[in-house]
């Protein structure tokens, strides 16, 4: 069934020429005919109006009327019979604005008359641009409706222009550019307003008939969307909606250009996390927790000033165990390992002494795994030593050093601490003291390496050498390993 839509409104006056028709009789055809029909009281015509519906004392309707086809209306005097013999004035093939509207075709300038009132004017400009002239909106009255629609695809514009100085929404006309623009206008006596204005299902436009928005059409859509405004203090909404659970929004910018968010940060679900720079801070990025924890953030922040603007390009892939970043001095980062990658450290207090002038194992030693076999190992001993003459001879009262890798069986760094007397010397002798020893290899191996203290009297005669680790020490071995 048909809705009903409301032509006469409830509490309108209607004249009998300048005079009130005072209790007339309005009758309701079918249009064309003098066969009675309904009109109704409400959209959902529950009730029907009475037919002839007799005016009120001041010519005013009672009720609305709604109908839901098309029409006559006869309005007689209450002495005209029913049916009425005369009648004051007649409306024929009634319909209301909303129900139907009718079309219009014009190839050529038009200026529009009382009788387009509710039409679609159809504007071809393909043989040049043309000009549609409203007619007075004294004379079209208040509420008085139509829409202007370019309907080719010429470069040709469709100007519709208001008489002498009225306006269309402030403006003296209105320009439809582009094919299935349109302006829909109403009157209200003085001037012209537009009440809607898009163009075709893929296109809305502005008051000047530039394109403001085109709406692309995908067959099998079933997401779409949707805006949503909002009350005092709260944000309008650009949502993505439809049949689908989860649906992205995707923003994209034409060629080259830009997603710009002008004044102020951006938000992710309410937590600032690009925050702007302003005259009073610098710009940040926030990276915030795990909301079951808080709502705490870790960021990074520009300086306050910046000399001249620099971007980093990141490393491909990661770094291994305990690699730090490193900076070429113009912007590429790259991993790098610690120049110390591990060290160890080993001490002696024992008390080693001999009297041979061959290599003896002292009580300091220290082990070492390295991590890789292109790094270098560095050992380095401080040795508290002496050396004691028993008889006049020899006069070299000193002790030999090295450092022995006895995993491998290589010495990698040597020393001799001691003096040197004359043939007159007295018969006996010390010499004391602390004698640094490095020595350097590539690490051999990634397996478990000991480094060694040995050492040896610089002659097998009267003379012993010793390492006082615990009188003067203690002793110590540094080992290093190196990624240089």
């Amino acid at each position: 069934m048909a809705k009903a839509i409301r032509f006469f409104h409830k509490g309108m006056t209607m004249f009998d020429g300048s005079a009130i028709a005072s209790s007339y009789k309005l009758f309701q055809y079918q249009a064309g005919t003098t066969t009675k029909a309904n009109t109704y009281t409400d959209s959902g015509k529950g009730t029907p109006n009475s037919n002839p519906m007799t005016l009120n004392a001041d010519g005013r309707l009672d009720q609305d009327i709604y109908i839901d086809q098309s029409m006559k209306f006869v309005l007689a005097t209450s002495a005209a019979g029913d049916p009425p013999t005369g009648s004051v004035w007649t409306i024929d093939n009634a319909l209301s604005s909303e129900q139907l509207w009718q079309t219009l075709a014009k190839t050529a300038d038009y200026t529009i008359v009382e009788a387009d009132r509710d039409k679609i004017v159809l504007v071809d400009a393909t043989a040049g641009p043309v000009t549609i002239t409203l007619l007075a909106s004294a004379t079209a009255g208040d509420g008085f409706r139509l829409v202007v629609k370019k309907v080719d695809s010429s470069a040709n514009a469709v100007t519709v222009d208001g008489t002498a100085s009225e306006t269309i929404d402030g403006a003296t006309t209105s320009t439809l550019s582009t094919q299935y623009d349109s302006v829909n206008l109403v009157s209200d006596g003085s001037n012209w307003h537009e009440f809607l204005n898009i163009g075709n299902t893929t296109t809305l436009t502005d008051a000047n008939g530039n394109e403001s928005i085109i709406l692309s059409s995908t067959a099998s859509a079933v997401n779409e969307i949707t805006v949503i405004n909002a009350a005092t203090g709260n944000a309008p909404a650009l949502s993505a909606t439809g049949d689908d659970t989860n649906i992205d929004v995707k923003l994209t910018p034409k060629g080259t250009g830009n997603v710009n968010v002008s004044l102020g940060g951006l938000e992710l679900d309410s937590k600032e996390v690009l925050v702007e720079a302003t005259a009073s801070q610098q710009g940040e990025i926030r990276l915030y927790e795990d909301t079951d924890n808080g709502a705490s953030y870790m960021g990074f922040k520009a300086p306050a000033a910046v000399t001249s603007s620099l971007s980093w390009t990141l490393p491909d892939g990661d770094g291994a165990a305990a690699d730090y970043l490193r900076t070429n001095g113009a912007g590429i980062l790259a991993w790098a390992s610690l120049p110390v990658v591990q060290y160890i450290i080993g001490t002696s207090t024992t008390d080693d002494s001999t009297t041979s002038a061959a290599m003896q194992a002292s009580s300091l030693s220290a082990s070492i795994t390295p991590s890789d076999t292109n790094h270098k190992i560095v050992a380095l001993v401080f040795a508290p030593t002496s050396a004691v003459r028993a008889a006049g001879s020899p006069t070299d009262i000193s002790t030999n050093l090295q450092i022995r890798n006895t995993t491998n069986s290589t010495t990698i760094g040597t020393a001799k601490a001691g003096r040197v007397l004359t043939s007159t010397s007295s018969a006996t002798a010390d010499s004391f003291g602390g004698t640094f020893i490095m020595g350097m290899e590539t690490a051999p191996s990634t397996s478990a390496t000991t480094y060694q203290l040995q050492f040896s009297s610089a002659t097998a005669t009267n003379v012993t050498a010793k390492i006082q680790g615990s009188t003067q020490g203690p002793a110590m071995m540094l080992l290093l390993e190196l990624s240089v």
